[in-house]
């Protein structure tokens, strides 16, 4: 099972909004256009069901979350070596 790395709740003032502009608001970290190819790639999910059309609307309440990829894995297990590295010196 995919494990989720971000995850935020939609809040009521995101009533009405498409979904990549509501997680642009919640993760402000990432550019829209990432969010975007996140919900294409199927890595976003609302309220547990998979969502791959960014113009999904809405409401307020739903949670919302990015799933674990491989490469979020790697970025993982080199950061991880990097410090391992640079605490030796």
């Amino acid at each position: 099972m995919a494990q989720v790395t971000l995850s935020a709740e939609v809040q009521p003032q995101h009533m009405g909004q498409r979904l990549d502009q509501t997680l642009a608001e919640l993760f402000p970290d990432y550019s829209r256009s990432r969010l975007k190819t996140w919900i294409e790639d199927n890595l976003v999910k609302v309220n547990g069901e998979i969502i791959n059309v960014a113009r999904t609307k809405v409401y307020g309440g739903e949670s919302v979350g990015k799933l674990r990829t491989r490469a979020d894995l790697s970025l993982k297990i080199y950061h991880s070596i990097l410090f391992m590295k640079m605490s030796i010196f």
